[in-house]
């Protein structure tokens, strides 16, 4: 038989490699150091995303924080002021009850004195008629037993004033006439004085029960109470006050996350082009009354109706007339980001809500809508819906705001 061909085995060579041009390595090297760099750079961004949104809510919750004590504070001092002017009521109260008791115990002590005066005269009077009317009662006894003239004159007893004026017998006879007339006199005047006399009483024991002591101590604590409640007034006042401070000192200083690179691949264009009127920060002196105090966007200056271009690409999120700002575009880039347009003149925007837009496409042009002194165009980034320097973010972005 013929011998079966054994097959031939090759012998394993192991396969040279090929050595990569420098070329080829210099771009492996590159690429994996722009890896690395952009690794690096993302993390960095990540952890400065992380850091910015602590910040923001540790701000956010001194915010509120100062929010509610300023409410309370505001609180207190109306509960202050409500008492203040309660205080102020009954101490009002106080002073016109003290002036009318005192009033009152004058008109008193008046009528008291005159009444007085009157019991007295009163009583001397019926003192007088009592005692004539008894020596002339003593002088028809005298003579109906006989008793002779001389008698009345010499005997030691006195007429009293009446009896001293007659000087003769005829003249005593015509008093005498009149005996009953002279009594009812008498008693006529007794009555008189003794009416007097309890009036005069009565008039003394109204006059010294008149209240004033007590008026006045009710003055003098109203007084106390009034002052107490406008120490207390002014101290709730100057708290409400140092509360309100502390808010508007932290709304003067709003969450301001920086930019860690949203859209950084994406290209951008100088929406207006003319020069910065106004930056982005505090405003102490302020342009128009209602416009706030702190600046949150960039102002350009440019010509009525010069040209707005979108910064770079997204979707209309508004376009209509916005209080101060006027006619206003919103447009939202993704990842966060967002620009606005502010004060457009009227009947040139030219996009919708809902609008898709590309970097340098004209949205509107510029006007004076809104709280405007004069055409310019208010520019807004908003990142994470806080609103931050836009001259800081165009420029990471190549774009220099006011060119």
């Amino acid at each position: 038989m013929p011998e079966t061909p054994q097959p031939t085995i090759e012998p394993t060579v192991d396969p040279v490699p090929v050595a990569p041009t420098d070329s080829v390595a210099a771009a492996q090297e590159a690429a994996a150091t722009s890896a690395q760099a952009t690794a690096t750079a993302r993390a960095a961004a990540a952890r400065a995303l992380a850091e910015q949104r602590a910040a923001a809510e540790q701000v956010a919750a001194h915010r509120t924080a100062a929010q509610e004590l300023s409410m309370d504070r505001a609180a207190a001092l109306a509960t202050a002021l409500t008492h203040s002017q309660t205080t102020q009521a009954a101490l009002d109260t106080a002073r016109g009850d003290l002036e009318a008791t005192r009033a009152s115990q004058t008109i008193a002590q008046g009528r008291a004195t005159l009444v007085h005066r009157l019991a007295v005269e009163a009583s001397q009077q019926a003192s007088v008629s009592t005692r004539s009317f008894a020596v002339l009662a003593r002088k028809l006894a005298q003579q109906q037993n006989g008793a002779g003239i001389a008698d009345v004159f010499l005997g030691g007893h006195s007429l009293g004033n009446v009896l001293d004026q007659l000087s003769t017998l005829d003249q005593l006879d015509r008093v005498t006439d009149n005996i009953e007339t002279i009594k009812a006199q008498a008693e006529a005047d007794q009555a008189r004085a003794d009416k007097l006399s309890q009036q005069d009483t009565e008039t003394r024991a109204a006059a010294s029960s008149v209240p004033v002591d007590a008026s006045q101590a009710t003055l003098d604590a109203a007084s106390s109470d009034f002052e107490t409640a406008s120490l207390a007034l002014v101290t709730a006042a100057s708290q409400a006050a140092n509360a309100a401070a502390t808010l508007a000192a932290l709304d003067l200083r709003p969450i301001i996350r920086t930019d860690v690179g949203q859209l950084g691949e994406q290209g951008w264009a100088n929406p207006v082009h003319g020069a910065i009127t106004d930056t982005y920060g505090p405003r102490p002196i302020r342009p128009l009354p209602g416009v706030g105090a702190f600046h949150y966007g960039t102002d350009i200056g440019a010509g009525c109706r010069a040209p707005v271009f979108a910064a770079t690409s997204g979707i209309v999120r508004a376009a209509s007339s916005v209080g101060s700002y006027g006619n206003w575009i919103l447009i939202d880039h993704g990842e966060g980001v967002q620009t606005g347009y502010a004060h457009l003149t009227s009947g040139e925007t030219l996009v919708a809500a809902g609008d898709r837009v590309t970097a340098g496409q004209q949205i509107g042009s510029v006007g004076s809508t809104g709280l405007s002194t004069g055409c310019h165009s208010h520019l807004e980034v908003r990142v994470d819906g806080v609103r931050i320097d836009p001259q800081t973010f165009f420029l990471n972005r190549s774009v220099v705001l006011g060119g």
